[in-house]
């Protein structure tokens, strides 16, 4: 793979996603590069899932982008070579080399990523909705970074990690996104319906949002207790693909104090947090 395709597919990462890209530098070589084609990847379809707008060809238009996506990861599970095209798109020549030759797990879990923004799409409607759209966009990514970083530890192990891990930042981005995606017309708080949907795109909450809100509190309170001890059970290896969960702890724990306003402009952790993390073990 040629270098500068690398170097191109970093910088979108820097752009768009600062912690996951600081966070994927502690990664030694090829692992590194492995990583940051899989945050491409999800940014790109977090792209194309964005580009919904609210009329009637706006769901399809965001489903064809989607598809786009979806026939790279068919293409590289088939074995077939990029065409030019594809070999030359900063991400997409980039993922199916990648994803060639990896086991099944790992390429069910980039199918699983473009589902969870299908889900998003489509409405998060209830709580099973939430459930599921949470573990194929999280708990799917969490999983590859793992196997991409070559973690050891047994597959039951690393499973649960990866879902323990996946759901807090599931909460971590639902309370940091919830009112700019309700004014985006694609809520990330399921059953919210209108005064309540209404006060949330003005960064109120009322009604059902506010249940809502506080069960997403007091899950993600618990599994951030448990999140002390993933890095010790997981190892150093492992870190570059935990370190992101700072951003998420502290958005969790800022919406619990300040609300969904403060959480919506959590700082990103900088490069000196995260190496104290790695240095310490603790998230």
């Amino acid at each position: 793979m040629p270098e500068a395709t690398l170097d191109e597919t970093a910088r979108l990462v820097e752009r768009a996603d600062p912690t996951v890209f600081r966070a994927t530098l502690f990664a030694p070589e090829p692992a590194r590069s492995r990583l940051m084609t899989l945050a491409a990847f999800d940014i790109e379809l977090s792209r194309a899932a964005a580009r919904a707008p609210a009329r009637e060809e706006g769901p399809l238009l965001a489903e064809m982008r989607l598809q786009f996506w979806r026939d790279r990861v068919e293409a590289a599970a088939a074995g077939q070579r990029s065409d030019p095209d594809t070999a030359h798109h900063e991400v997409a020549g980039p993922l199916q080399a990648l994803l060639a030759g990896r086991p099944s797990a790992d390429v069910d879990d980039a199918r699983a990523m473009i589902e969870a923004r299908l889900d998003q799409i489509e409405g998060l409607g209830d709580e099973a909705t939430w459930d599921r759209w949470a573990d194929r966009r999280f708990g799917a990514r969490q999983r590859l970074a793992l196997a991409l970083l070559d973690v050891k530890g047994g597959k039951t192990a690393l499973n649960q990690a990866a879902a323990q891990t996946g759901r807090i930042a599931a909460h971590g981005f639902t309370l940091r996104n919830a009112v700019p995606a309700a004014q985006d017309g694609q809520p990330l708080l399921p059953s919210i319906q209108g005064a309540a949907l209404a006060a949330l795109q003005r960064g109120r909450l009322e009604g059902e949002a506010t249940m809502r809100v506080d069960a997403r509190l007091r899950e993600a309170g618990s599994l951030l207790t448990g999140l002390r001890d993933v890095p010790r059970r997981m190892g150093r290896a492992a870190m570059p693909a935990l370190l992101p969960l700072i951003r998420d702890r502290r958005t969790i724990e800022t919406a619990a104090r300040h609300g969904l306003d403060a959480a919506a402009s959590t700082p990103e952790p900088g490069a000196v947090a995260m190496l104290w993390a790695v240095i310490t073990g603790r998230l």
